[in-house]
């Protein structure tokens, strides 16, 4: 089933379930991430709720000192998120023209 919900029934007042808040973890999500992992003979995979939230991630797993290679025509967020804040954790951030294949 899908779950769409923000909250989830608790066993107690102050005893907790496995979900609470569906931005921390839901069932659905869940599954999701399960399947997606078999199907790419993965252990783990990641459900974003946004483009946004999945790039955030991933540039952080580029170490110091290296570098991303983007298109220079991107989604504003996407833009100001590689100009202004990825160079500062010591990252490259390179802009071309991916109409130039030359």
């Amino acid at each position: 089933p899908i779950y769409q919900t923000a909250t989830f029934g608790q066993p107690g007042a102050t005893t907790f379930g496995k979900y609470d808040y569906t931005r921390s973890g839901n069932p659905t999500r869940f599954v999701l991430e399960a399947q997606m992992a078999e199907l790419e003979g993965a252990d783990r995979s990641f459900a974003f709720a946004s483009g946004m939230a999945a790039l955030a991630v991933v540039t952080r797993l580029v170490a110091n000192g290296e570098r991303i290679v983007a298109g220079d025509d991107i989604y504003g967020g996407t833009s100001r998120l590689l100009s202004q804040v990825v160079p500062k954790q010591g990252v490259e951030v390179v802009n071309v023209d991916t109409n130039d294949l030359h």
